[in-house]
């Protein structure tokens, strides 16, 4: 069963002509960096790949040949945006095929439930009505989030006849990272070709919520970074702490922050990212004793964050995110060979499971000089990306 499924997720790949992704804003400004080593083995393909962000959010970054770079759907960021309650309803979209969902999912049971509805409702449509390329029977579409443009799938099928498939990773699979609920899930499952999670967890989520268990029909497909080798040796007496996320709630830096500050040793703690939260974190960090200092870098391209690893000796990398897929913030750190601490949730769990008896066995011979090499092992076994590409 597990061939055959493997199997129909490559025939889908290789049979179908042009390629379609559905982005949020890759290749404009410096989000979705991860998508830079999957453009990598798309741009291997002899037909064409298209990007298709959501909205343009800074300058268009440089690809490998071959790819085109469609117009953005919307001209504006939706999140939040008067303009989407205009674009959304003055428009000949689609109507009707929401209704069903309302009353499936019961959407009126609480404002959020109603609000977070009726955006996805308006978002659907404004992207549908903003539509411009023509498919064909043999293109794919392929949305590499499990929302947002996700959720035009449905009506693209129906309307260009074309296979469809999406990832899914964190957020956009456990609904309790969103307050328990996520608009259209059940219709976009229904009506996807393949249902790709990135994590063993985040499959049995899907089955266990969804009862998606048909054997082509969804297939864990990790995601992966390049092997950077060994961090450089430590220079300095402080231990050396780095985090890398956006400052929101749902990533619980306030937190890390706090811990950090009750260490009773001389430790730099450097943070990569921003976000809301962030003055927050400045609050925690003005208070922190002598021997404690914070840096915080705020958003920086994937080059830069890559570049740091290279440059810079880190003792450990944190991650205290109360759900995750399995985040390529840690991938980028073991490719790196830095050790890792992080919570407990989402995928993050199977990368203790399927880590190598003879690895933690090293730790426990070797003691702490061992742990570079152990995260360099777990590293090669499960997020190298030349062993786990695109598909």
């Amino acid at each position: 069963m597990k061939k055959r499924s493997k199997y129909y997720l490559l025939m889908i790949m290789e049979t179908q002509k042009e390629i379609y992704v559905l982005t949020t804003n890759f290749p404009y400004g410096s989000g979705e960096p991860f998508l830079y080593a999957e453009s990598s083995f798309l741009s291997k393909r002899k037909e064409k790949v298209h990007f298709l962000p959501i909205w343009k959010d800074g300058e268009q970054r440089s690809l490998p040949s071959g790819f085109v770079v469609e117009k953005p759907l919307l001209d504006f960021n939706p999140k939040g945006n008067p303009k989407l309650i205009l674009k959304g309803v003055f428009c000949f979209s689609p109507f009707f095929f929401a209704i069903p969902v309302f009353f499936e999912e019961k959407a009126w049971k609480g404002k959020k439930r109603f609000w977070d509805f009726m955006t996805s409702w308006l978002l659907i449509r404004a992207m549908y009505s903003s539509w411009s390329v023509k498919l064909d029977e043999d293109a794919l579409l392929y949305s590499y989030w499990g929302d947002k443009s996700a959720l035009l799938l449905p009506l693209l099928k129906k309307r260009f006849h074309c296979k469809c498939i999406s990832r899914f990773h964190g957020t956009d699979i456990y609904e309790e990272a969103c307050g328990g609920y996520k608009p259209f899930r059940r219709w976009l499952y229904n009506e996807l070709d393949v249902v790709i999670p990135i994590s063993e967890n985040g499959k049995r989520y899907l089955q266990d919520r969804y009862g998606i268990n048909a054997p082509k029909m969804i297939e864990v497909h990790r995601l992966g970074v390049f092997d950077h080798g060994l961090n450089p040796e430590k220079e300095e007496t402080e231990f050396h702490i780095v985090s890398c996320s956006n400052i929101v709630p749902v990533k619980r830096v306030p937190l890390l922050a706090e811990a950090i500050g009750k260490l009773d040793f001389k430790v730099r703690w450097t943070h990569i990212g921003d976000g809301p939260l962030r003055s927050e974190v400045e609050f925690v960090a003005e208070k922190y004793p002598e021997y404690v200092t914070c840096e915080l870098l705020g958003v920086i391209p994937n080059a830069q964050v890559i570049r740091y690893y290279a440059e810079h000796h880190v003792d450990l990398f944190v991650n205290a995110s109360r759900s995750e897929g399995v985040p390529v913030s840690i991938m980028e750190a073991f490719s790196f060979g830095i050790p890792v601490i992080a919570t407990d949730v989402g995928g993050l769990h199977q990368v203790e499971d399927r880590c190598s008896t003879h690895v933690k066995e090293a730790v426990a011979r070797c003691g702490c000089n061992s742990r570079p090499i152990c995260a360099q092992l777990v590293m090669d076994k499960h997020f190298d990306a030349v062993i786990h590409p695109a598909f």
